[in-house]
């Protein structure tokens, strides 16, 4: 018997939300003018609100799919990532680290992290945000990492040396503290699947995260 698989509304709304800030935000160069506060405001959240409900829904479809699932899911994104900036931005692939090489990483890693219980889901988030602030406390926040200057040269797809500290500490999406932003969601869904309720975004347990994650 085929099981069927009902949408949450709210999920959905949410996502496309999420996508449209972040290109709304990928678009800022493009502005010359000071940012109007609507636009600092979306700024501000497109990338946790993109992080979070991704998160979300590797929750939600991780009984769906096998680990290979997502394991190929996250090599087809880095490879894509890669390509990217080698034909694209012209620049060493793995260089940076920017929002898709992030998701490559870090899908794979949500579904293993996330088939936890909802107290390791905690004591992970927690970890996550205590390693970005210690990370950083140590090796410094070079301010301008975003993405690299360097050409690409020839065929290689890697740069000579591994820039770790972009991965983990400066670059736009490092995995800490970010990968707890995508357990958050994880949490999120775990929450919804066991209230399974049409009042379930304004229960106590929803309300606290809301305020957490806002902060």
């Amino acid at each position: 018997m085929k099981v069927k698989y009902t949408r949450n509304d709210t999920f959905d709304i949410v996502r496309g939300l999420a996508v449209l800030s972040m290109v709304i935000a990928n678009m800022a160069p493009l502005y010359t003018q000071e940012f109007p506060l609507v636009l600092r405001v979306i700024f501000s959240i497109a990338a946790p609100t993109f992080a979070l409900i991704s998160g979300v829904m590797v929750s939600f479809v991780s009984n769906k799919h096998s680990a290979g699932y997502f394991l190929t899911k996250g090599a087809f994104i880095l490879l894509i990532a890669a390509l990217t900036d080698k034909f694209i931005h012209d620049i060493v692939p793995f260089e940076g680290f920017d929002i898709l090489y992030f998701m490559g990483i870090c899908v794979p890693l949500t579904f293993f992290v996330g088939r936890g219980s909802k107290t390791s889901l905690v004591v992970m988030i927690l970890l996550s945000l205590i390693a970005g602030v210690l990370l950083r406390d140590t090796f410094g926040f070079r301010h301008g990492s975003i993405m690299s200057d360097v050409p690409a040269e020839g065929w290689g797809l890697f740069p000579a040396e591994a820039p770790y500290q972009f991965w983990f500490v400066d670059g736009s999406f490092p995995i800490f503290p970010w990968f707890g932003i995508m357990l958050f969601g994880c949490l999120l869904h775990k929450f919804y699947a066991q209230k399974k309720g049409e009042n379930f975004f304004s229960t106590t347990p929803v309300m606290l995260l809301s305020i957490a994650s806002l902060s």
